[in-house]
């Protein structure tokens, strides 16, 4: 019988990156359910569904009914924004009033993301408990490693996965002229503040000569002098959280004490070549043009890829869901990047080995000689700090926890902390008065 893998938030028509992605898996057929609350959306993806991985041996499914859509699931991909895209345009302009990121992994509009989200998944996690308790649930709601931990914590298997280590591995061996089949990495941290901590090709750590081969230049924002600040290689959300770490240093404790400058500029990340036919501005606001723009596509030809796909790089399906799939499938411990739940109560990004019942988390890589070591840990430290205050507001958000989570954030300067902790209080409110 095949295996049912469900996709909540199925009537994205961003799926169609998921749907193309599969084609190339190397899994068996499946039955895709796809699970979603706009009636049009949802049909016009799964008669996408149905025609691109139709002759590969899969069905397509749709369903408004999330019990439908989780009963008997192998697998379940969440994908859910919850608020749509205008939740996230709120967050942007709460980030934006105060000159800070406007990133819904990040800072406080992930805070605001994360406690708008939290009784919505806990309800979702009642009823998988219920329908599908042996189901894999594989997380990819924002921000990451809150949403994961709410429906571990739960009792759910559940699971975060982002692409980001693996391209960040990926981008450094293109730099040094390494084939990544024939190089290897170690990575600890926390989703988007993490550091791979070694970089083997050739029998060694190729970390120092990436730092010289960047020279003057930078990898995804991340400078040789990041590199030798921190004895690592970060992900690139590093170079807004050592430059939010210069500000929030002027008016709280003292950050993890490293050498790196902060930038210049605060450049936005790279916006895609296509641009949105409007006058608004902010990601969420393109990300709801490309949005009509590709299901418009969808719906005038359901059996070709739509080309506006490539106006949002989602690399989390090639790169990470698939793999992990794969990695089910083939039984033999071949290692992930995942966000799991750990002992101290708060989701981590490790590797892992990946089995068909459990993740095996390898050993925490050390990290490299005691003088490098002591450069990234205390980043490390503060991260863990931080994400432990954000998961407590996020669960139970009063004003209290939420001022602790944005004193904790390295994001957020002194000044902002009163108004946001205000206006994240009337969110809460409003956010827990909300029928789920």
């Amino acid at each position: 019988m095949a295996a049912k893998i469900t996709v909540l938030g199925g009537s994205s028509p961003f799926t169609a990156g998921l749907v193309e992605a599969l084609r190339s898996a190397r899994v068996p057929p499946a039955a895709l359910w796809l699970h979603g609350r706009d009636t049009g959306a949802l049909d016009a993806m799964r008669l996408h569904g149905e025609a691109r991985l139709g002759p590969l041996g899969w069905t397509a499914r749709s369903t408004t009914a999330l019990v439908e859509a989780l009963e008997d699931a192998d697998l379940v991909v969440h994908q859910v924004r919850y608020g749509g895209l205008e939740g996230r345009a709120e967050g942007e302009r709460l980030a934006q009033a105060h000159g800070l990121p406007a990133d819904e992994t990040l800072g406080p509009a992930a805070l605001l993301a994360a406690i708008q989200a939290t009784p919505a998944l806990i309800a979702l996690a009642d009823t998988a408990r219920r329908t599908c308790p042996g189901a894999w649930i594989v997380n990819l709601t924002n921000p990451l490693s809150i949403a994961t931990a709410v429906l571990a914590r739960a009792g759910l298997r559940a699971v975060g996965l982002c692409e980001l280590p693996v391209a960040t591995f990926r981008h450094a061996c293109a730099r040094l002229g390494v084939d990544p089949a024939q190089a290897s990495f170690r990575y600890t941290g926390l989703n988007h503040r993490g550091f791979l901590v070694e970089l083997r090709a050739g029998g060694r750590d190729r970390l120092a000569d990436l730092a010289r081969a960047l020279g003057q230049g930078d990898l995804d924002g991340i400078t040789a002098a990041d590199i030798e600040a921190t004895g690592a290689l970060p992900l690139k959300y590093f170079r807004l959280l050592r430059s939010g770490a210069a500000t929030h240093a002027t008016t709280h404790a003292a950050p993890p004490t490293t050498h790196a400058a902060p930038p210049t500029t605060h450049a936005a990340p790279p916006t895609p070549q296509a641009a949105p036919p409007t006058t608004q501005t902010g990601r969420a606001a393109y990300l709801t043009w490309l949005r009509g723009r590709i299901l418009d596509e969808i719906q005038r030809a359901p059996g070709v890829a739509p080309p506006s796909l490539s106006g949002r790089v989602m690399e989390w399906y090639p790169l990470a869901v698939v793999p992990f799939l794969e990695a089910l499938h083939a039984a033999d411990g071949r290692v992930e990047v995942v966000d799991l739940l750990a002992a101290d109560g708060i989701v981590r990004e490790v590797q892992a080995r990946v089995l068909p019942d459990r993740l095996d988390p390898l050993p925490e890589p050390p990290l490299g000689h005691p003088a490098r070591a002591a450069r990234a840990a205390p980043w490390l430290q503060a991260f863990a700090a931080q994400e432990r205050a954000a998961l407590d507001a996020a669960l139970a958000p009063d004003r209290a926890r939420i001022e602790a989570a944005l004193l904790a954030d390295p994001l957020v300067p002194g000044p902002a902390v009163a108004p946001l902790t205000e206006a994240l209080s009337r969110a809460a409110n409003a956010a827990h008065a909300r029928p789920t």
